[in-house]
């Protein structure tokens, strides 16, 4: 039988695998396959192969057009996906389209328009431009332009091109943008607030008033929420619940309501009342109303006790 190698490379082996055709070679020469010694893909030229492997695939010595040479895959060379050692990428490297271009050497920078000049210089302290109204030069510059401080009508403040300015370009702080207005709501009444005066804060780009309520409190709400009803009360109105019913007077049971205690309940007022016998009570209203309490605790002290005699049944 022949055997597609010679004997010098035979290694131990059980004869049945080299009968049946399971080993064919000793696992290190390169000759199974297409032999492509010799043979150019691209620059590069296949000259022997190796006693490695790069993912299945044998790594064969080439040498390229430059004088590099390189281990390159064998499938990567029949595929075409390797055609030189690197040296192309770099001689044809692309850049980018978007890829910002360089002015040349020597070009002179473009001067503002004498319009420009002139206005860069100009004083405006005092002006009034839309909703904003200029201050003082900062003396800081943003492309050849001196940048002037503002006051906006709704108490922002901002730093605007002098040029943005007297152009039109821009007029607010940005509060006109997203129609937020400094409307006056001076003594405007919202629920149980009053509207006192608005203060420097911002939320969300809306101007926040300082409000009074009803109980004394003061605190802080931005106009949108106030306009939109959100915002009624500094909060005693939740403590507080509904107004309270007047009970002064009305007879629950053995108890009369007196006058309503500073108490809560679970949210229900706690009622002072009289019991017939002469006592007093602390009651929460929803307990008078419900008849559940309707005394102050004789009704239950005086009730008969149980004979409880007249349970016992006499066994014979």
């Amino acid at each position: 039988m022949r055997f597609p190698f010679t004997l010098t490379q035979i290694i131990p082996e059980r004869l049945s695998y080299l009968t049946s055709g399971t080993s064919k070679s000793c696992g290190k020469c390169q000759y199974r396959g297409r032999d492509i010694t010799g043979q150019t893909f691209g620059l590069l030229t296949a000259i022997e192969p190796t006693g490695e492997k790069d993912n299945r695939s044998y790594l064969w010595g080439c040498r390229c057009s430059c004088g590099n040479e390189i281990l390159v895959p064998k499938n990567r060379l029949l595929s075409g996906s390797k055609t030189h050692c690197g040296c192309q990428s770099t001689r044809t490297k692309k850049k980018p389209d978007n890829a910002k271009r360089k002015a040349p050497t020597g070009t002179p920078k473009k001067e503002p328009s004498e319009d420009i000049k002139r206005t860069a210089w100009k004083d405006i302290s005092g002006q009034k431009f839309g909703r904003l109204t200029a201050l003082y030069n900062t003396g800081e510059k943003k492309n050849g332009i001196y940048i002037w401080h503002c006051v906006c009508d709704c108490g922002n403040e901002k730093d605007v091109p002098i040029t943005a300015l007297t152009s039109g370009g821009t007029t607010s702080c940005g509060c006109a943008r997203f129609g937020v207005h400094a409307k006056d709501i001076s003594g405007q009444v919202f629920g149980y607030l009053t509207a006192i005066e608005p203060v420097s804060q911002r939320d969300r780009r809306h101007v926040v008033w300082k409000c009074r309520c009803v109980c004394g409190n003061e605190i802080e709400v931005p106009i949108n929420r106030l306009k939109a009803g959100a915002v009624k009360s500094c909060g005693c109105k939740n403590r507080r619940g509904s107004t309270p019913e007047d009970l002064t007077g009305q007879t629950f049971g053995m108890l009369t309501a007196l006058y309503p205690t500073d108490k809560r309940v679970q949210g229900s007022v706690v009622w002072h009342c009289r019991c017939s016998c002469g006592g007093e009570k602390d009651v929460p209203a929803v307990r008078l109303k419900t008849g559940h309490t309707q005394s102050c605790g004789c009704k239950a002290k005086q009730r008969i006790p149980r004979d409880q005699n007249a349970k016992t049944v006499e066994h014979k």
